[in-house]
């Protein structure tokens, strides 16, 4: 059958078909939703596409990410020819597929007009524009507003009484409290707001996403053991019997971290490569392939293959940021690009891109953790230059990081003291002030 004859054909179904799987409205089983997007799309049927799309991007995202944005962008190019209201779901949707697969100025764009287009309404849908947009802004790094998004739809959420909704809005508030350092307070929200609401709902999945990111915390604070133990027993087991391919691969990942901080770089290297990296690849989520291609690099790094580190930084991990405009995730890389950058020798070059690129943007996003571990590596890049006039400053780096980490529970914190010691000799680093690191 050739092009047009389909289009005609399909033209002669549409209507009776969404008449017969009960109209726009309906609740349909997602097959009929997908066929009647096709249908709709081949015959050109505005009212066909409008009742199914946003069920059929949602369906597809399960399993393949491209395809999605794909038919989205689709689906919102045909009504907005016709000149018809796009439906919420198909704006969000559309745009998290987007955001996933790397076009985050569509994302951007749908999402903005999902804020708009529920603008003055105090509905569900307001709500959820509010904290979907609040979360892509607080990857790009507008902290301000991503949080006053978030804080806005839980407060709409309550008041709704949707108590899921407003739970999952309150842990990305926890994820923006947790950069900024504010860790204990990240954890008791995951605690005290989060975790009972999906406990009383029996809504396993968000309540094993919730336990992920409680061991996160922990692991910041150094309880590696009972992060490890929560990850495994409380975690996995549940991503694996819902069929959660992309969680679990998630989750193996953290357990890998834990695993290369132990010293056992082999078998966090095989998890990357056999359990994650096929899954995101499939699944074409290019944010978390560019993740976790960024802790092989590490690996490699750890090995002693820092050429091969850094050209994935270089051609693997920064363009895929850059195409997110994911600030944080730019700025951590590039500072891992300094560290290889210095031991290599060129000392002059990690300094420029530690000052100039890596720690700017952490300080504007208000990162404190990732800033401790910035300004740590800032501090011994220039005492490996040896000059007498970087001991100073070197030495400022390090106090300011002990303080932070220290303040903030931060397992770094035992880190620069051990370095401190070293410099001087002391128990607990620079004795006062006029101190001269030791040598």
């Amino acid at each position: 059958m050739t092009e047009p004859e389909s289009a005609r054909l399909a033209g002669v179904v549409c209507g009776p078909l969404l008449a017969a799987w009960g109209g726009a409205a309906a609740a349909r089983p997602l097959p009929l939703d997908a066929e009647l997007t096709r249908l709709g799309l081949l015959a050109a049927d505005p009212d066909a596409v409008a009742a199914g799309a946003a069920a059929a991007v949602a369906a597809a995202a399960s399993h393949d990410y491209p395809g999605a944005a794909a038919l989205g962008v689709r689906c919102l190019g045909l009504l907005d020819a016709r000149g018809r209201a796009a439906p919420f779901h198909l704006l969000r949707h559309t745009a998290l597929a987007c955001q996933t697969t790397g076009d985050a100025g569509r994302a951007v764009g749908l999402l903005e007009r999902a804020v708009g287009e529920t603008a003055g309404r105090d509905t569900v849908e307001a709500a959820q524009a509010r904290a979907e947009y609040g979360e892509l802004l607080g990857r790009r790094g507008e902290v301000g507003a991503a949080e006053s998004h978030l804080r806005d739809a839980v407060g709409r959420f309550a008041r709704l009484g949707d108590a899921r909704q407003a739970a999952v809005a309150w842990g990305r508030v926890a994820d923006i409290l947790a950069a900024r350092g504010e860790v204990d307070e990240a954890l008791r929200i995951r605690r005290e707001d989060v975790l009972p609401v999906f406990e009383r709902l029996g809504d396993v999945r968000s309540r094993a996403a919730t336990l992920g990111e409680i061991a996160d915390a922990l692991a910041a604070r150094g309880e590696v053991d009972e992060a490890l133990r929560i990850r495994r027993e409380d975690v996995l087991p549940v991503f694996e019997r819902l069929g959660d391919v992309r969680s679990r691969a998630v989750t193996l990942g953290k357990v890998a971290d834990v695993l290369a901080a132990r010293g056992e770089v082999d078998e966090a290297l095989r998890i990357r490569r056999e359990e994650e990296l096929p899954v995101f690849d499939r699944l074409g989520d290019v944010r978390e392939r560019a993740v976790t291609l960024g802790k092989v690099a590490d690996a490699l790094a750890a090995r002693g293959e820092v050429d091969e580190a850094l050209r994935i930084r270089r051609e693997e991990q920064l363009p895929v940021y850059d195409r997110l405009g994911d600030v944080r995730s730019r700025a951590i890389t590039l500072g891992k690009v300094a560290d290889v950058l210095a031991a290599r020798g060129e000392v002059d070059e990690a300094l420029r891109t530690y000052r100039e690129e890596a720690l700017p943007a952490l300080e504007r996003l208000g990162d404190v953790r990732m800033l401790v571990v910035g300004r740590v590596n800032l501090a011994l890049a220039l005492l490996r230059r040896g000059r007498v006039e970087d001991a100073r400053p070197a030495v400022e780096h390090l106090v300011w990081a002990r303080q932070a980490a220290r303040s903030r529970g931060y397992a770094e914190a035992a880190q620069v003291e051990a370095i401190l010691r070293q410099l001087f000799g002391g128990e607990d680093g620079p004795p006062g002030p006029g101190a001269s690191p030791a040598g």
